[in-house]
This record gives C-alpha cells, sequence and structure tokens, in this order.
C-alpha cells in the first residue's frame, strides 16, 4: 500500500484538514492556539497532505521560514509535541510523510508518536506532573519530593504573598518582569511575541493569570492555560533580584492551581530552564527531524528497528 501525497498551501483547505485529523488532546494539537504564533508572518504553508483511495488519511503541517531558509512545523519555534496528524490504524505510513520533504528541514520538538519518530535523533524532553488522584498540594508533595524537600516547600509557601487570580492586564506586568529578567534573551524580544500572548488571552480555553503581591506591590505574574484536563504553564515574569525565592514559591501556587481547576496534568513545557530536573518532573523526550537527507531515512529507519 502506499499514498498519493499533495502539498497544501491554501489556510482555510489547510485549517479544514487540521481539524479533520488533529487529536486535540493537547494544545499544541489546537489549530487556534498554533494560529495565534502564525498569523502575524502569514508564511507559505507547506502541508503535506497524504491520501489513500481518494480519503485524506494524514497531514504533515509544515510552513516555511523565510528567515532561517528552511522548513518547520505549523506555529514555529514555539510549537511543541508536533506530530504527522494521522488517522488511527494509518502510524504505519508516517516514515513517508517524512520523505516528502526534498529540501532541507529543521522540525524540533516532535512527540515519539511511533516506532520511526521514537527512533530520530533526541532533542529534549517536555517535563509533567501527573496529578491524577490529587486532591491538595501536601499530595502532590508527598508524592515528588523526599521528607527535606517537603519542609523546605512548606516553610516557602509561608511567605507573606497575596495572590491574585485572573487580573487580565497583569498580562503586561509580566512580560515587562520577563525582560528585565532576561533582557535581550526573553523571548518578548521575538516579533509580535507580545501581540501573540494578549491573543492566547482570547482563546476559548481558560486563561490562568496568577499576580503575586509583596508589600503591597505586584511582583511576578504567570500565565497558563487549562486545556480540557491539562494545565499548560507558558511563561512568568517575576523579580527575581529582590526575591530570589518568589520564583519557586510561585512553581508551588500554580500547581496547587492546577489541582484547585481538577488538572490532571501539570505542563510545564520543555526545557529544563534551570529547575525542572531538581523538581522531579516526569520527562518525556522530544525529537528532531534534519540531519539525514530524506533519501537516508528507511535505510535508517530498518537500522534502528533491527
Amino acid at each position: 500500500m502506499s499514498l498519493d501525497f499533495k502539498i497544501i498551501k491554501d489556510l482555510a483547505q489547510a485549517k479544514e484538514i487540521w481539524n479533520q485529523l488533529s487529536p486535540k488532546e493537547t494544545l499544541w494539537d489546537d489549530w487556534d492556539f498554533r494560529y495565534c504564533f502564525y498569523k502575524y508572518c502569514n508564511w507559505e504553508l507547506f502541508f503535506y497532505t497524504g491520501y489513500f483511495k481518494g480519503q485524506v488519511v494524514g497531514v504533515l503541517p509544515l510552513q516555511y521560514n523565510p528567515e532561517k531558509k528552511s522548513l518547520e512545523f505549523f506555529g514555529g519555534e514555539y510549537m511543541e509535541e508536533n506530530k504527522v496528524l494521522i488517522k488511527n490504524g494509518c502510524e504505519q505510513f508516517v516514515p513517508d510523510f517524512y520523505k516528502q520533504i526534498d529540501e532541507k528541514s529543521e522540525l524540533g520538538d516532535i512527540s515519539g508518536q511511533d516506532l520511526f519518530t521514537r527512533n530520530l535523533p533526541l532533542q529534549e524532553y517536555i517535563y509533567l506532573y501527573d496529578l491524577s488522584g490529587i486532591t491538595i498540594l501536601e499530595q502532590f508533595l508527598n508524592k515528588y519530593f523526599d521528607s527535606d524537600s517537603r519542609k523546605k516547600k512548606k516553610r516557602l509557601l509561608k511567605e507573606e504573598v497575596e495572590i491574585i487570580y485572573n487580573n487580565f492586564p497583569d498580562l503586561d506586568l509580566m512580560i515587562d518582569l520577563n525582560i528585565r529578567n532576561f533582557g535581550k534573551e526573553s523571548s518578548f524580544y521575538k516579533p509580535f511575541r507580545k501581540e501573540i500572548f494578549h491573543d492566547l488571552l482570547k482563546l476559548k480555553y481558560e486563561p490562568v493569570l496568577l499576580t503575586s503581591i509583596i508589600n503591597g506591590k505586584k511582583e511576578a505574574v504567570s500565565f497558563a492555560i487549562k486545556y480540557k484536563d491539562k494545565f499548560i504553564s507558558l511563561n512568568s515574569g517575576v523579580n527575581s533580584a529582590s526575591f530570589p525565592w518568589l520564583e519557586k514559591y510561585l512553581i508551588l501556587k500554580k500547581v496547587a492551581k492546577a489541582i484547585e481547576l481538577k488538572c490532571r496534568v501539570f505542563d510545564a513545557c520543555a526545557g529544563d530552564c534551570g529547575w525542572k530536573e531538581n523538581w522531579h518532573l516526569e520527562k518525556i523526550p522530544q525529537f528532531k527531524f534534519g540531519t539525514k537527507k530524506p533519501s537516508e531515512l528507511s535505510n535508517d529507519f530498518l537500522v534502528n528497528v533491527l
């Protein structure tokens, strides 16, 4: 059996195919979320769409980045848990989609959805907490930390901090604090990133903005989105210079909020960021594609399988 392929470049048609095939299991599977990151650049789409007997069975959803002169996943470099969107039972065709790419590509943060993608080179990890069955923060602490760590975190939670929930104008303060912390390394220096995060507040999924107030002054803001039973922590800004403990405090408060919202998963997203390994989050590998020529894929795949 083999597939026929067509490259879809029309936005409306691409959206229709995406929504037809997306499993919609995570925020990264959501068209509206990714479109927030796409619409300001409006780069050329390359949706490699596979057909079997005239019916769509899968799509490798890409866009062309003219700055890097390379293909990347729809939504760009911020995206995680990328994958071929494929009909159930058609996973054996996943390698065929990658073989369609006839130019150098930089595809990253690929989920190991099948044997082929799990044998691609490791890029990094996404970090999660499994909150299944957890109803209070103490249960979380007991699950993930030893006695000494639990005592330190409980002492930290006694700090005098007031938390305000969903005061959306504080998003701008989060951005300012993030830039103050990271300078030109802040992701908010990237074009349109401020506008994108304001757009994320308008999505149909539940935004979660936590503002920390110390001595009457707002010193930290974090932003997350609740998607179904998942709490996705997307960014934050913290006055770490004045309150070096505040970042750790905020992590605990975000987990507590996720538990309150009855989330099954706390998603801290990709990259260690200097804390996730030490906080014992569960690691899910993410893979990359692009170091080999497409013609070499089938041989590499067979070697890895054997």
